[in-house]
């Protein structure tokens, strides 16, 4: 029978015996735990997913200790055609030049000196072409009562044609658009985007500054309708923090009620939410204490632990009170009930913790942080669990059966009878084969290829509120404000990897291939090249400009030509004629400026393939004139590194999870033949996880990948249970067992998919397609364990005598036992 009743004292019975002893420990201890819980930070940048010792690692933070904030925030005015704007921003700045976080500010060119200088900075060939375009419109002028219609649109030199190829023709000294409705300020931050609290201050402080600069202005200027927004790296780190947070809040709680709702319509009783609820919360705080002492901060996959803990841990609560409830109303008192329940359920409960805790910590095989600190706080964590619902568990269930005593009632229910119906049905000869070829046939999707990864930051941390503000911004300056960096030793061979990435993205758009790169500047590059020639033929340009020809343009053509005189006789520029505006740029923390240059992407950076294609085409740079390495980091090196890191540790974890998940069982069974028999449903239910996956086109990414080393760990649970039973009572029970253990296995598989599923309302979308693939494997595996492991299980029995009941397993008890635990709720 299902007894669990033990021939000796049990180990258990010293908190049994002083329930009120286990009780206050358990608060204790809890309460220890929840102040580490408190002091626990969310992590969610890339950089540190990586090992420390990693070379990009290195490279990028001492780049960052170099260079500081690598990145900007991006703060944008918008308002109505003649909102007075530009005010604001010089009395915004005066503001912000205060203070001591920030480094620097862009928000205007330096435009008298782009006015004297602005043809210099052309090609030979663009200066030709542009020269070109202006004598030929002057050999119109001369020729204009004979050749030509001046009021035909296209002869004229129009300002805004110019403007947009030329920015040193620009009347505006702003970072505008044309229309002069959207201004842009950057702001260089001493700290990193990295620092989310010195970021959260320095947003603070940025924003504080705004609202007084409003206030300085007075009631006119507060009238105007200007809209102002923060954007940028910082902003986005701060943001992607805060809904990591909200996620982790959100997820949990909608995995606790909808644990609840399942358990009251379970087992139609309000103590069992108070009886598994408490020691489920309380082992969360478990288990995010020990978090704390071992890393102190969450990542954004550590921060689902909470919802995949309590979605696996109720499985301990749903048995224990399942076979509690069943003895109770077979008239056993509270006290021995609870020892007897303790007594069947120990050995596969800590089977099933071992297993679980197994997979969890082989993924401590990878140095890839994600993958490490998950394992290690996942396979902590269960086992917080698990001692937490067995030290508060049956205290609670004595106390509320003191209060109000379990009435006694052997009729089985309906679920119970429902059960006798599956498994005579289940167990028909040759069942499990079609129900094999089934498992099969719904894997052949994963078999053709269909599954791919997917790591496209997008669809790993989800869509960007301010996306279509960034390409409006990206737009006023032609390229991206966050470029990448490279650092050399010598401001020469910055200057010198920044020609040679120009000359490779040419050579490649040449050829017709795409290219990724737009372009690279190093502080030398704004020292023009081939200067005396240049100067010649400026010069042969200004003479071009005979006095009586200005008389003939027209008034835009004049105005272009006011606005390019200044040009038309340039000086030599050299590195100490440049503007401050430019040199900071290029100016690291220690003053020196020139040693590191910058790289502007031409491609959405949320592209996966094309953050792949981007970083080999700057790996492949060779730079033959520098006489140091040039090294080249930033966030898409970083990206980069995590997607093939994670795509060759990813396939580790999981052989090392699967490894370890049998080396338990084999521990546990000693024996190969009972190792087999357990993985092989577990196997049946990954295949069809992946057809499924496969056929609804879901990829596998950064984050969902670690949904199958858990799946391993846990969707094995069911069939312990059940082979636990099996062996322990022999197959002549087999209708027993399944009774038994088939409802609080669909209990708990619906707790652990809606622990899973609470996932699915997260904002994040790695956690949402991890809660998705998680949900979907844990079904499987309860399908498998519930219709095709009986049948095979009465299929091998037929071909032998009987399963050799387990080392010192109780002996079968009598059929009123049976029929008690039958009748549990």
């Amino acid at each position: 029978m299902l007894s669990g009743r033990s021939r000796h004292r049990p180990w258990w019975g010293v908190w049994l015996a002083h329930p009120a002893w286990a009780l206050a420990i358990g608060v204790v201890l809890t309460l220890c735990a929840y102040y580490g819980m408190t002091r626990l930070t969310i992590q969610t940048n890339f950089v540190d997913l990586l090992p420390d010792d990693q070379p990009e690692v290195i490279e990028l933070k001492h780049l960052q200790d170099i260079v500081g904030g690598a990145s900007f925030v991006v703060v944008t005015f918008e308002g109505p055609a003649g909102t007075s704007i530009p005010p604001f921003l010089e009395t915004l700045a005066l503001r912000l030049r205060a203070n001591p976080r920030v480094r620097y500010l862009d928000y205007r060119m330096p435009l008298p000196f782009l006015r004297q200088t602005g043809l210099l900075y052309l090609s030979m060939d663009e200066l030709n072409a542009f020269a070109d375009r202006i004598e030929r419109r002057l050999e119109q002028l001369k020729l204009h009562n004979f050749m030509i219609d001046l009021s035909d649109p296209a002869t004229v030199l129009r300002i805004d044609d110019l403007e947009e190829q030329y920015p040193f023709l620009r009347e505006y000294p702003y970072y505008q658009n044309a229309a002069g409705t959207l201004y842009v300020m950057l702001i260089k931050p001493m700290g990193r985007a990295t620092d989310i609290d010195f970021t959260r201050a320095f947003l603070r402080e940025i924003r504080t500054s705004i609202a007084e600069t409003r206030h300085a202005l007075g009631p006119d200027f507060s009238a105007q309708k200007l809209t102002i927004h923060l954007t940028g790296p910082y902003v986005k780190a701060l943001t992607q923090t805060s809904h990591v947070t909200d996620d982790a809040r959100r997820v949990t709680m909608v995995a606790f009620l909808g644990m609840a709702l399942i358990l009251l319509g379970y087992f139609r009783r309000k103590r069992v939410l108070v009886v598994i609820s408490l020691p489920l919360l309380a082992g969360i705080c478990w288990a995010l204490g020990a978090a704390y002492l071992f890393f102190g901060q969450l990542n954004f996959f550590t921060a689902v632990a909470c919802a995949v803990l309590m979605g696996l841990s109720a499985d301990f609560g749903i048995h224990l009170w399942s076979h509690y409830a069943a003895y109770r109303r077979g008239g056993t008192a509270p006290v021995e009930a609870i020892s007897t329940t303790i007594g069947a359920l120990w050995r596969p409960m800590g089977l099933a913790t071992l297993t679980t805790a197994a997979a969890f910590f082989a993924l401590a095989v990878s140095d890839f942080k994600p993958l490490y600190q998950f394992g290690v706080i996942s396979g902590v964590g269960i086992c917080c669990m698990l001692g937490a619902m067995l030290l508060l568990f049956p205290p609670l269930a004595i106390l509320f059966d003191h209060i109000a005593p379990l009435p006694q009632n052997v009729t089985p229910t309906r679920m119970h009878r429902s059960a006798v119906i599956i498994y005579r049905w289940v167990t028909r000869p040759g069942r499990h084969r079609w129900l094999t070829a089934i498992s099969l046939l719904a894997g052949i999707p994963a078999l053709v290829g269909a599954i791919q990864f997917d790591y496209n930051y997008g669809n790993i941390m989800g869509s960007q509120t301010t996306r279509t503000l960034d390409d409006r911004v990206d737009r006023i300056f032609s390229y991206s404000i966050n470029p990448e960096i490279a650092r050399a030793e010598r401001p020469a061979d910055a200057t010198a990897f920044a020609t040679a990435i120009r000359a490779a993205q040419r050579a490649a758009q040449a050829t017709g291939t795409r290219t990724t790169i737009q372009t690279a500047w190093a502080l030398g590059d704004f020292v023009p090249t081939h200067q005396e020639e240049k100067i010649a033929r400026i010069a042969g340009l200004r003479a071009a400009f005979q006095s009586p020809l200005l008389t003939l343009m027209t008034d835009e053509e004049r105005r272009v030509y006011d606005r390019l005189a200044p040009s038309l006789t340039p000086q030599p520029v050299t590195a100490d004629d440049l503007p401050e505006e430019i040199i900071t740029k290029f100016r690291d923390l220690h003053g020196d400026a020139g040693k590191f240059l910058y790289i502007f992407p031409r491609f959405d950076r949320q592209n996966g393939e094309a953050l792949e294609q981007f970083v080999k085409e700057l790996r492949a740079v060779e730079c033959l004139t520098c006489q140091d390495r040039v090294v080249i980091t930033g966030e898409s090196i970083v990206f980069y590194e995590i997607i093939h890191r994670l795509l060759r540790e990813g396939r580790i974890a999981i052989m090392a999870s699967l490894l370890a998940v049998a080396l338990a069982l084999f521990i546990a069974f000693r024996q190969w033949t009972h190792m087999v028999r357990c993985l092989v449903p577990l196997a049946l239910g990954i295949v069809p996880t992946l057809g499924l996956m496969g056929l609804t086109g879901t990829k596998f990414t950064l984050v969902n990948i670690a949904a199958i080393p858990v799946l391993l760990g846990t969707g094995i649970d069911y069939v312990i249970y059940y082979y636990q039973q099996l062996r322990q009572h022999g197959p002549a029970h087999g209708v027993e067992v399944y009774q038994t253990i088939a409802p609080p296995v669909i209990a708990s598989a619906l707790t652990t998919i809606c622990g899973f599923g609470a996932l699915l309302t997260a904002d994040n979308n790695g956690a949402i397609s991890f809660g998705k693939v998680a949900a979907l494997g844990i079904g499987s595996s309860a399908l498998m364990t519930l219709f095709w492991f009986p049948g095979w299980m009465a299929s091998l029995a037929a071909r032998s005598s009987a399963i050799s009941p387990a080392a010192g397993g109780s002996s079968p008890s009598s059929s009123q036992e049976a029929q008690v635990m039958i009748a549990s709720s």
